[in-house]
C-alpha cells in the first residue's frame, strides 16, 4: 500500500529511477533544491569558478543566464565565468560607468548579460570588445531597481 501524501510527481520520479541507472550528480525532477542543479559542461572545471558558461554551446550560455536572472538567489556567491561582447551603458545623470558583458542565443536575435565590475579599474574593456570575464556573482539596489554583478571581476 502506498504511502497517503505521495504525490504524483515524486511517484514519476521515483518509477523513472526505477527505469534506468541513476548517476551520482543526477537530480531527479522533484527532488533537491535548485542549487543542486547541474548545469551541462561545468562537471571538469577549475576548482575557482562554479559555472563556466564558456564551456557552453550559445543556445546553453543564452539559457544559462536567463536561469541566472530569473533565479538570482540560487547563484549568490558562485564564481561565474562568461564570454561575450562588452556593453558600456554611461547613465547622462551621474556619468556613472556600468560595463556589462552580452550573451547572444544561436540566432544572434536575442541578447542578455551580466554587468561586472573589475578589481583593476584600468583594465576595462572597450565597447564592443569579446571578452572573457570571472567574478563572483553578487546584485545591488539602485534607484528602486535590483541589478546583477560579477563583483570582484577580472577579464582573462
Amino acid at each position: 500500500e502506498q504511502a497517503e501524501g505521495m504525490t504524483e510527481s515524486s511517484a514519476g520520479a521515483e518509477s523513472s529511477a526505477a527505469d534506468g541507472p541513476v548517476s551520482a550528480g543526477d537530480v531527479l525532477p522533484g527532488h533537491g533544491a535548485a542549487t543542486e542543479r547541474r548545469i551541462p559542461g561545468t562537471d571538469d572545471l577549475k576548482s575557482d569558478v562554479d559555472v563556466d558558461l564558456t564551456m557552453l554551446s550559445s543556445t546553453m550560455v543564452f539559457s544559462e543566464v536567463y536561469n541566472i536572472m530569473v533565479l538570482p538567489q540560487d547563484y549568490m556567491g558562485k564564481t561565474i565565468r562568461m564570454r561575450g561582447i562588452t556593453a558600456i551603458y554611461t547613465d547622462s545623470g551621474t556619468g556613472q560607468k556600468y560595463y556589462s558583458c552580452i550573451v547572444q542565443d544561436a540566432t544572434a536575435c536575442c541578447a542578455q548579460g551580466i554587468e561586472f565590475h573589475l578589481t583593476d579599474e584600468s583594465q576595462y574593456p572597450a565597447e564592443g570588445e569579446e571578452v572573457t570575464v570571472r567574478g563572483t556573482f553578487d546584485t545591488y539596489g539602485e534607484n528602486g531597481y535590483q541589478y546583477a554583478v560579477l563583483s570582484n571581476a577580472v577579464v582573462e
